[in-house]
Parts: C-alpha cells; sequence; structure tokens
C-alpha cells in the first residue's frame, strides 16, 4: 500500500492535463505536462525538494507520465480537430443546400445530385438514351 500512497497524488497531473487540453488546446497543456513533471519530481520523489530522481523507479513514473500525458493530449486534440472539421463540412453542405435552392424555396431539379439517385433510375435512363452510333455508320450514309 505504500506504494499506492505515494503515488497517488501524482495521479492530479493527469487530470490537469485533460482539464488543459480540453478547454484551453495543446500548447497549455504541454506547458502543464512539463512543469507537472518537474512539480512531482520536486515534491514527491526522495529525496524531496530535489529535482534528480535517484531510483529506477523515479525514471519510469517520468516517462510513464510523459508518454500517457503525450497520448492523452494528441488524442484530444485529434478528437476536437475531427469535431471542428465535421462541424465545417456540415456548414458547407448546408450553404451549398442554400446555394440550390431558387428563390421562391423549392428546390431545383438537379438539387438532389448523382449520389441520392438510385442505381435503376440510371439504367432506365439508359434505356431511353439512343445508342451511339459509330463514325462509319455515319460517313457510309452521307455517300
Amino acid at each position: 500500500m505504500p506504494a499506492l500512497a505515494q503515488s497517488a497524488p501524482r495521479v492530479t497531473f493527469y487530470l490537469a492535463v485533460v482539464a488543459l487540453t480540453l478547454i484551453a488546446g495543446r500548447g497549455p497543456a504541454i506547458l502543464v505536462m512539463v512543469s507537472g513533471a518537474f512539480a512531482a519530481a520536486y515534491l514527491f520523489v526522495e529525496p524531496r525538494f530535489s529535482l534528480r530522481p535517484h531510483t529506477l523507479e523515479d525514471f519510469v513514473w517520468l516517462a510513464f507520465y510523459s508518454l500517457v500525458s503525450g497520448a492523452i493530449i494528441v488524442a484530444i486534440e485529434s478528437r476536437t480537430m475531427a469535431a471542428r472539421l465535421a462541424k465545417e463540412r456540415l456548414e458547407a453542405i448546408e450553404v451549398e443546400q442554400q446555394k440550390r435552392q431558387r428563390p421562391n424555396g423549392k428546390e431545383s431539379s438537379n438539387s438532389a445530385g448523382p449520389c441520392k439517385r438510385s442505381p435503376a433510375s440510371a439504367v432506365q435512363r439508359s434505356r431511353r438514351m439512343p445508342a451511339a452510333r459509330s463514325p462509319s455508320l455515319i460517313v457510309s450514309r452521307r455517300s
């Protein structure tokens, strides 16, 4: 149990990284990650009030803290960026739909686009279109 009691204060640094990444972004979160590592080494690693970790356990904890904090920052930033891109795409689609609408509020006939047409309607259109004639047939009819 003493190992858990010694590492319990260190867990709060992870919470600080998560909270600051969500609120302020990547830059401030990296600053908190680095300052948290120094604060943990200074306050919780024996001998206290020294920045030098002396045991292998202390080095492993600092490396683990850095890797996990970095992964947290990358994961949250990726999620935030994906949500921002999705919002921008949705806004672009809405603007495009508004452009396609007529002034009286009705949509134009080609607003559905090729994606919303079913494959069956494509087959029906191809049956209505006349077959293309080869150039040799066109030349032979003129003479």
